[in-house]
C-alpha cells in the first residue's frame, strides 16, 4: 500500500508503532485496544501529524464513541488550525463524558494554540479537581501565566508543582529563570535554600541556589552551593558556576583547577576550555590562554568566543594580521556580536587597511545595532580622529533620533563641538548630558582630558550641581 510508504517503520523503536506500520504495509486492518491506540497516536502527534490522523481514523472505526480518542482528534484539529472543528469535537465529548482531566486539558490546549491563555488557565483550574498528575497541570498553568507576563503567579504555580513532585527538573529550571527575568535573586536564594533544606539530594536545586547566590554577590556561599551540587553528581554547569564564583573571589587558579577537573570528566564538552582561556587572559598568561582557546577550536571550530579569545592573545603579541583573521572568524559564527565588529575595525587600522574599508565595518555595526550607543560612539570617534569632525557630529545627532535622551551621546557631541571651537553648542549639549545623567560626566573628560581645565565648562557643571542640590533640599 503505497499511501503508507513514508511511515518510517524501520527507524522506530516502539513495538506498537512497528506493529501498526507493518500491518498497514501488508494491507491488514489494524486492531488494538484503547490504551495501545493512545500510545501510537501520542507518538505521531510528536513526529508526524498526518500519520496521527490515520491512526485516529482507524481507532474511531473500532471505538466510535471513545472519548479519549475523540479528544486526540480534537488536538489534531487544533494543530491543523481548525479550532471550530476542535471545539465541535470537544462539545461532542462533553455530551458523553466530561468528568475527567483530559477533557479540560484538551480545552486548555486548544485555547493555547489560539493564544487565549486566560481561557486556557480557566480550563486547567477545572482540571485541578482531579487528583492524578496535577503537578503537570500546575506546570501548565505556570506556563500560561508566563505567556501573560504574570511572573508572580508563574512562580506561585511552579512552587505548587514542586510541592507535589520535588524531582521535577523542568519546574526548578523554569522557576529560576522566572526569578532571573525579574532580577529577583534574593527571593530565589530564599526559595532554593528552603527547598534544598527539605530535599537535600536535589542536585538541580543546589545548582540554582549557587547561581542565585552568585547573582547577589555572595560568592563564598555560591561556591558552597555548587560544591553540594557536585557532591551529588558531576555536571558541567556546576563546574562552570563554581569556576565563575572562584574567579570573582580572585581565586583564578582555583577556578582553573576545577575546570581542568571538569575537562577530565567531560573531555568533549564545549565552553570549559573557553572559560579557562579567559581566566588565563585575566592573569596575563597569554601562552596558556592561547593553548586553551585552540583546544576549544579543535573541539568546536564554530565557537565565536574561542576565536575572540584567541584574537586577544595575538593582539598581545602584536600579531595583528592573525588577530584580524580570528575576529573575522568570530563574526562568521555570530553576526550579532557588536564587540567583535568594533574590534575588527580597530584591527583593520592596525594592519593598514584602506580607510573606506574600516568605515564600512563601522557602518555595518550601526546598521546591525541602530539602537546601540556604543556602536555610534565608536564610529564617531573614528570619524573625528580621521579629521571628519562635522560627519562625526552629524552621525551622533542622527543617533539621537533612535536613542532618546542618551547622556553618553550628549557628552560626546559636546566634546566634539568643544574640540572644533563651537563652545556655545558644546555648552548646550553638556547641559543636555547633565540633565540626562550627571553621573556620566566623566565620559566627556575621558574622551578629552583637556576639557577639565576649561573654566566655562567647570562653571556650568558647578552651577548645575548647586541647582540640583538646592532642588533636593526643597
Amino acid at each position: 500500500m503505497d499511501e503508507y510508504g513514508d511511515f518510517q517503520q524501520f527507524e522506530e523503536l516502539n513495538p506498537l508503532v512497528l506493529k501498526f506500520e507493518s500491518m498497514l504495509l501488508k494491507g491488514e486492518n489494524p486492531f488494538f485496544d484503547i490504551d495501545e491506540y493512545e500510545e501510537i497516536i501520542e507518538h505521531y502527534l510528536i513526529t508526524n501529524l498526518s500519520h496521527a490522523e490515520i491512526v485516529v481514523d482507524y481507532a474511531l472505526s473500532q471505538y466510535p464513541w471513545n472519548t479519549a480518542i475523540l479528544l486526540k482528534k480534537a488536538i489534531i484539529a487544533a494543530q491543523n488550525e481548525k479550532p471550530e472543528e476542535a471545539f465541535e469535537i470537544v462539545n461532542t465529548v462533553r455530551s458523553i463524558d466530561s468528568n475527567n482531566m483530559d477533557f479540560y486539558v484538551t480545552i486548555s490546549y486548544i485555547h493555547r494554540i489560539l493564544n487565549e491563555f486566560d481561557k486556557s488557565i480557566k480550563a486547567l483550574k477545572q482540571a485541578l479537581k482531579f487528583k492524578e498528575d496535577v503537578e503537570e497541570v500546575y506546570f501548565d498553568i505556570a506556563e500560561d501565566y508566563f505567556m501573560l507576563g504574570d511572573y508572580n503567579k508563574e512562580c506561585m504555580y511552579l512552587k505548587e508543582c514542586l510541592k507535589i513532585k520535588s524531582d521535577y527538573p523542568e519546574a526548578i529550571e523554569k522557576l529560576f529563570w522566572s526569578y532571573k527575568s525579574q532580577q529577583n535573586f534574593q527571593d530565589a536564594v530564599d526559595f532554593f535554600q528552603s527547598f534544598t533544606d527539605k530535599h537535600p539530594l536535589q542536585q538541580n536545586a543546589w545548582e540554582k541556589l549557587g547561581f542565585s547566590y552568585y547573582e547577589i554577590g555572595l560568592f563564598e556561599k555560591s561556591v558552597e552551593a555548587f560544591e553540594y551540587s557536585l557532591s551529588i553528581s558531576d555536571r558541567t554547569t556546576s563546574f562552570n558556576g563554581i569556576a565563575h564564583a572562584f574567579w570573582k573571589l580572585d581565586l583564578q587558579f582555583h577556578a582553573i583547577s576545577i575546570l581542568n577537573e571538569a575537562i577530565e570528566k567531560f573531555p568533549y564538552s564545549f565552553d570549559l576550555n573557553i572559560l579557562i582561556g579567559w581566566i588565563y587572559l585575566d592573569v596575563k598568561d597569554y601562552l596558556n590562554a592561547q593553548k586553551y582557546f585552540l583546544n576549544e577550536i579543535f573541539l568546536n571550530s564554530t565557537s565565536n568566543e574561542a576565536w575572540k579569545g584567541l584574537a586577544q592573545t595575538y593582539v598581545y603579541y602584536k600579531d595583528f594580521n592573525n588577530a584580524y583573521s580570528c575576529v573575522q572568524k568570530s563574526i562568521m559564527q555570530s553576526q550579532s556580536d557588536l564587540d567583535s565588529l568594533i574590534q575588527l575595525a580597530y584591527l583593520a587600522g592596525e594592519i593598514d587597511l584602506p580607510k573606506n574599508e574600516i568605515e564600512d565595518i563601522f557602518k555595518t555595526a550601526i546598521d546591525k545595532f541602530p539602537n546601540n550607543e556604543n556602536a555610534f560612539l565608536e564610529y564617531s570617534s573614528f570619524l573625528y580622529l580621521e579629521d571628519q569632525q562635522i560627519n562625526a557630529i552629524k552621525l551622533l545627532e542622527t543617533a539621537l533620533t533612535n536613542i532618546e535622551n542618551s547622556a553618553p551621546i550628549f557628552y560626546r557631541i559636546a566634546a566634539f563641538h568643544y574640540g572644533v571651537g563651537n563652545e556655545t553648542i558644546g555648552h548646550l549639549n553638556l547641559i543636555a548630558g547633565l540633565t540626562a545623567d550627571p553621573k556620566l560626566l566623566h565620559l566627556m573628560f575621558d574622551f578629552d582630558q583637556n576639557l577639565i581645565e576649561n573654566k566655562s565648562i567647570i562653571d556650568i557643571v558647578e552651577s548645575f550641581t548647586n541647582n540640583d542640590n538646592t532642588n533636593e533640599d526643597i
